[in-house]
C-alpha cells in the first residue's frame, strides 16, 4: 500500500473536485442540472464530513483493500488508512486543511489562463456526460453519472455517487472498448462523528505523512515556463513544471480537466518500453532533439496513443 496507495486515493477525490469546474460548461451541451448538481457535491462530501469505511482498489488485475478513517475538526482533516490483507501496513496525515490545492491540481479547480483556455478549446469538446440507472454500493443507494470521451486520446468513466450524502462510492475508468481498467469502491461506509481514537496509529511501523503542499484560489495562475514544445492531442493544457536538481530531468504535467498526465526529459538514451498497470500508463522512447540524445517518459492515465503523440513532437522552444 505505502503512500502510493493514499495518493491514488486522494487521486480519485481530486478526479471528483475537477468535475466541479468543467461541470457548468458540459452541462450547457447536456442540459442537466441534476448532474451539475451531484458534482458539485462530491469533493465536499469528501473534505468536510466525518466517515469511516473499508474501500478496495483495483488496477491490472491486483485489488488492495484498505480501512479509512477520516474526521474534520475546525476546517482541518485528519485521515488514517489501514491495511486489512497482507503485510500490516498503515499511513496517516493530520492537519490537512479541508482548502488545500496540491500543485500541479489547481489547473481542475479553474486557475488556468483564460488564453490558454480557449486555445486548448472547451472541455465539452472533448467529453460527454450522461445519468445512468440507479445503483446501489456498500448499501446505500447512489445515482450514477456515465463520462464518454469523445476522441481516442482520453477514457471514460463511471461514477456512483452516494443519494443522501453527495460522496463519491464508486468510481471505474474504462477503455475504448468498455473494459473496466481501474476501480475504486467503497464496500462499507458509516456516516458521523468519528472517534479521535480510530486516528490514533496502532502498528509500530506506521508511517505518518506530511500535509500536502496546498495553494489556496488566488494563487498566480499556470504559465508554461518549460524549454519543451509537444505535440499536444487538443484539450491539454499545462499546469506544472519543474526541473530535478537530482536526475537532470525536466518534469511537466498536463490535464484536460479530467485525465492528467506527467511528462519527464532527461539527456541520454534508455531502453524504449510501454505498459499499463490498470489505466496508468508507463511509455518511454527515445527521442533526438537538436542533434542531442534524450528519453522522454510519458506516465498517466491516458491511452497509449496520447503518450505516442505526445512523445514523436519533441522540440525545444526558440530561445532555449
Amino acid at each position: 500500500m505505502k503512500q502510493a496507495v493514499f495518493s491514488r486515493l486522494t487521486a480519485i477525490f481530486l478526479f471528483s473536485a475537477s468535475l466541479v469546474s468543467v461541470s457548468t460548461t458540459l452541462l450547457a451541451d447536456e442540459g442537466s442540472e441534476e448532474i451539475q448538481k451531484l458534482l458539485s457535491a462530491m469533493p465536499q462530501a469528501f473534505r468536510t464530513l466525518d466517515y469511516q469505511g473499508l474501500f478496495t482498489l483495483e488496477q491490472g488485475g491486483q485489488m488492495v483493500s484498505s480501512r479509512i478513517y477520516h474526521r474534520v475538526e475546525d476546517g482541518r482533516e485528519t485521515e488514517r488508512l489501514v491495511s486489512v490483507d497482507g503485510p500490516e501496513r498503515e499511513l496517516i496525515r493530520r492537519n490537512q486543511s479541508v482548502d488545500c490545492l496540491q500543485p500541479g491540481d489547481m489547473i481542475l479547480q479553474g486557475l488556468l489562463p483564460q488564453g490558454l483556455l480557449k486555445q486548448s478549446g472547451q472541455i465539452h469538446d472533448h467529453y460527454r456526460l450522461l445519468m445512468g440507472d440507479d445503483v446501489r454500493i456498500a448499501n446505500r443507494p447512489a445515482h450514477s453519472i456515465i463520462i464518454e470521451p469523445r476522441d481516442q486520446y482520453r477514457f471514460g468513466y463511471t461514477l456512483a455517487i452516494d443519494k443522501e450524502t453527495g460522496l463519491l462510492l464508486q468510481s471505474k475508468m474504462l477503455s475504448a472498448d468498455g473494459r473496466m481498467l481501474d476501480r475504486f469502491q467503497f464496500v462499507t461506509i458509516d456516516f458521523g462523528a468519528v472517534s479521535p481514537s480510530l486516528l490514533i496509529p496502532k502498528s509500530e511501523g506506521y508511517e505518518e505523512l506530511p500535509p500536502d503542499d496546498c495553494h489556496q484560489k488566488d494563487t498566480h495562475q499556470a504559465v508554461d515556463t518549460s524549454p519543451w514544445r509537444l505535440n499536444l492531442p487538443s484539450g491539454y493544457m499545462f499546469c506544472h513544471f519543474e526541473k530535478s536538481k537530482v536526475s537532470n530531468a525536466d518534469a511537466l504535467m498536463y490535464s484536460d480537466g479530467l485525465s492528467t498526465f506527467s511528462v519527464f526529459i532527461h539527456p541520454g538514451e534508455d531502453d524504449d518500453q510501454s505498459y499499463f498497470k490498470g489505466g496508468t500508463l508507463l511509455y518511454s522512447r527515445k527521442a533526438m532533439v537538436d542533434g542531442m540524445p534524450y528519453t522522454v517518459t510519458v506516465v498517466g492515465e491516458i491511452p497509449e496513443s496520447t503518450a505516442m503523440r505526445v512523445t514523436a513532437g519533441l522540440s525545444r522552444k526558440a530561445g532555449h
